[in-house]
């Protein structure tokens, strides 16, 4: 079954939709509110509130890489092409997995476009929790964290935040650690992981259209092989920042 509530306000996936929904100078209130709530969710203990039996408390990481290199060498036939940097990229990050802290509850796809935002600018409610599980809430946030540009920094012009009148990646990671207390030392490969991991997950999406499992009628896939590389870039960026 489900429990419902009607709530008044809406989800962001565009720029144009930001800019039209978010004035300028509501947008770093509503950056705040985002990483507010997902500091909120990361402060709760699991198995104080009857979670605790949500997925595997440990090696979160380490299991979602395993995963999703599975997914890339089971894809490279069908895609029609492989890239070094998937392979360099996982047995970096296998050799330098940290060590996880407590478990928590991780959303998994925490970002504007499952978050509804009200006419104040701030969030209302969370949805889409299909693959939410326990895992490293450091993964969840630096996920969280990838489409919020740094000045200077090219944008996605396909990404909601990519509107001007948003604080800096590094100001809302500060704002999350404040608010939880967390070690952010290691921040740069959860950034990096993410790039990886939506580098597979992209090419897997293009797999499936290659080899015809998926209708290309109005896709761009030529956009889809440059998002693969582009993750990948992303990755490579990151990590080389440890």
């Amino acid at each position: 079954f489900y429990v419902m509530g009607l709530i008044d306000a809406r989800p962001l996936y565009k720029p144009s939709e930001t800019a039209s929904w978010v004035p300028p100078e509501r947008r770093e209130t509503l950056a705040h509110s985002f990483f507010d709530v997902l500091a909120q969710l990361h402060a709760q203990d699991p198995d104080a509130i009857g979670l605790g039996d949500l997925g595997k408390k440990d090696s979160y990481v380490g299991r979602q890489l395993k995963t999703w290199y599975r997914s890339w060498t089971a894809s490279t036939e069908f895609a029609g092409f492989d890239d070094d940097r998937a392979h360099t990229l996982q047995q970096f990050l296998l050799d330098n997995l940290p060590e996880q802290g407590p478990a928590r509850v991780v959303h998994g796809d925490y970002g504007l476009h499952n978050c509804l935002i009200g006419a104040d600018s701030t969030v209302h409610a969370v949805v889409d929790w299909e693959i939410s599980t326990l895992g490293d809430p450091l993964a969840d946030l630096a996920y969280a964290l990838n489409p919020w540009p740094e000045p200077g920094e090219e944008r996605d012009p396909d990404a909601a935040t990519s509107v001007d009148g948003f604080p800096p990646r590094s100001e809302l990671a500060r704002r999350y650690a404040e608010r939880t207390g967390a070690n952010l030392d290691n921040l740069d490969y959860y950034v990096g992981f993410n790039g990886w991991k939506s580098a597979a997950i992209i090419q897997g999406v293009y797999a499936r259209y290659q080899a015809g499992n998926k209708s290309t009628a109005g896709a761009d896939l030529k956009a889809l092989r440059n998002k693969i590389d582009s993750s990948l870039d992303f990755a490579q960026r990151a990590v080389n920042r440890l």
